[in-house]
């Protein structure tokens, strides 16, 4: 009887199970931490034929950040929203339920940057100087045009920018983080509509905020306002 021979994947595939294995223990042990050793382990090949798909070990960190976590599509999300015109409560909004939801989707996601940021300054500004620092600038120069329409009060763009996202973050980072989901959960729509709201009342002019008499109004007509 033949001998049944194992079954050759195609490089793509190795490539994908190299990425997947590189994912988790990057995620759960740092890039100190893991050694090439480790990840071929993990991928069911040598270290011989991992160093073939990726020629060390930072640019194999790199590729899980840029392949796995899809770097640059929150922009693009970002940029539709704008080109959309939606407003101000609906737009913010959106953009922080975004990445609520794709750090839901990724939980590596967080470990990972910060693991880059401690660990490696090279990764961290890499990561920044193509990523990071385009979406900040996207979306300062949305509220700068904001400003110039006398509706956002004259403030630093570019820190209005980084308090918002920074916001959104730190919630994600308490939650998911720090533990702080096995005390409390939050529906992720509600938190970023309610961190959207904070942000934009802050923002917004005083010749612009909304009012009823004096009275408090809800969220829901402040969102019609904005």
């Amino acid at each position: 009887m033949p001998v049944a021979r194992p079954t050759r994947i195609s490089a793509p595939e190795r490539k994908e199970k190299i990425l997947a294995a590189a994912e988790e223990l990057f995620a759960r042990k740092g890039f100190a931490g893991t050694t090439t050793r480790e990840l071929a382990l993990a991928a069911g090949i040598n270290e011989a034929l991992l160093f073939r798909h990726f020629g060390n070990k930072e640019e194999l960190y790199w590729a899980v950040l840029e392949q796995r976590c899809k770097l640059g599509e929150g922009r693009k999300r970002m940029e539709r929203r704008i080109e959309e015109g939606q407003g101000d409560f609906e737009l913010f909004a959106g953009i922080a339920e975004d990445i609520l939801e794709r750090h839901r989707q990724t939980p590596e996601l967080m470990r990972l940057f910060l693991f880059s940021a401690l660990e490696t300054h090279s990764l961290s500004d890499r990561l920044f100087s193509t990523y990071t620092t385009h979406f900040y600038e996207v979306l300062a120069k949305h509220i700068e045009k904001r400003k110039q329409d006398g509706i956002f009060r004259d403030v630093d763009s570019m820190l209005a920018a980084r308090g918002f996202i920074g916001m959104v973050f730190y919630h994600h980072m308490v939650q998911n983080i720090f533990g702080g989901r096995h005390y409390q959960t939050f529906e992720p729509k509600r938190v970023a509509e309610t961190l959207a709201e904070i942000w934009l009342r802050g923002m917004v002019s005083e010749e612009k905020k909304p009012s009823k008499n004096g009275h408090k109004i809800s969220k829901l007509e402040t969102a019609a306002t904005f």
